[in-house]
């Protein structure tokens, strides 16, 4: 679990106003079923990322049709992706706070409800700024909303033991889009065109809004159910959290997270991936030619870091 989640889960704690014990033996322990409603839970939890940042990724697929249907500038192509990446990286930190405050369900669906619109809108698109706007906006921030921090929210109030290998389990939920659809994504653009793909994308993403609606809880008391793992006999705190400003609540978990060296040596890692990593799978697939829609598009598309672009132009891909 993620040093912020748990700073979030801690927050939980702090802020709340109303702590209460139910009754011994109000809540079951779900003994009775052969499939505890956590996994339920954590399943439709996978689905979210996966979908949400498999429709992310589809960038690099979708840039060279587009930019030969409408001869946009690579860099204005760039700049779209650029902004879809800001937005998901801005909008990751205040996930959390946002859960707490308006419940994960509700985020979850305005999440992917977000992601819907811009599918369903990109079909009327006409000018650049509608490319930035609903591809770097929208789905920057729906994707952004669903990112690792849903994982530890899940994994804390719906397991009481393994709560590392589930929230593992979530975290590759991305990647997990990319190896097993992002191929078969990449066929369905080249033999049938980009709008094809795109309903394909938005038929996962509704059946994803009918799966949140129908399955997801904030936790499994809210089926009057034990978390998993979680003994009948053990002592069960119910938490009314306080009304508070999810904005000041993220900043708050920020600042306190910059003190732990943990957090700062993440962040570190995490930059360098981005600085070498991102860019360099749509370098080489453009240098490789015809590979650019099994592995994820062109140098430009998916090298939306200036720093990116002018290294591979002016170094090469090799070290």
């Amino acid at each position: 679990m993620s040093f912020v989640g748990k700073k979030l889960m801690g927050a939980d704690m702090l802020r709340a106003h109303k702590i209460s014990l139910p009754p011994r033996g109000s809540l079951r322990s779900d003994s009775g079923h052969h499939i505890h409603y956590g996994w339920t839970i954590a399943g439709v939890t996978f689905a979210t990322p996966l979908i949400g940042g498999l429709i992310r990724d589809t960038s690099g697929i979708m840039a060279l049709p587009i930019e030969t249907e409408f001869h946009w500038t690579r860099t204005t192509i760039s700049a779209a992706v650029g902004i879809n990446m800001l937005t998901y990286g801005l909008v990751g930190p205040f996930a959390g706070s946002l859960m707490k405050a308006f419940s994960l369900r509700r985020i979850v669906l305005v999440s992917v409800a977000a992601v819907i619109a811009s599918l369903l809108l990109a079909p009327l698109m006409h000018h650049a700024w509608q490319l930035i706007l609903l591809w770097g906006v929208l789905v920057g921030a729906g994707t952004g909303l669903t990112a690792n921090v849903l994982a530890a929210i899940v994994a804390t109030r719906s397991f009481a033991v393994k709560r590392q290998l589930v929230a593992g389990i979530l975290a590759s939920a991305t990647a997990a889009g990319q190896v097993l659809f992002l191929s078969a994504i990449a066929e369905l653009t080249t033999n049938f065109g980009r709008r094809r793909a795109s309903e394909s994308l938005t038929a996962a993403a509704l059946l994803l809004v009918a799966a949140v609606a129908g399955l997801m809880r904030d936790r499994p008391e809210e089926i009057g159910i034990h978390r998993y793992g979680e003994l009948c006999e053990d002592v069960q705190i119910s938490v009314t959290p306080a009304v508070h400003n999810p904005l000041r609540l993220a900043f708050e978990v920020l600042a306190d997270a910059l003190h732990e060296r943990e957090f700062l040596l993440i962040c570190a890692s995490i930059f360098i991936s981005g600085v070498s990593t991102g860019g360099l799978v749509g370098s080489f697939s453009r240098l490789r030619g015809s590979w650019h829609a099994r592995i994820g598009g062109d140098r430009s598309t998916r090298q939306v870091s200036p720093i990116q672009r002018y290294r591979v132009d002016r170094f090469g891909l090799a070290p």
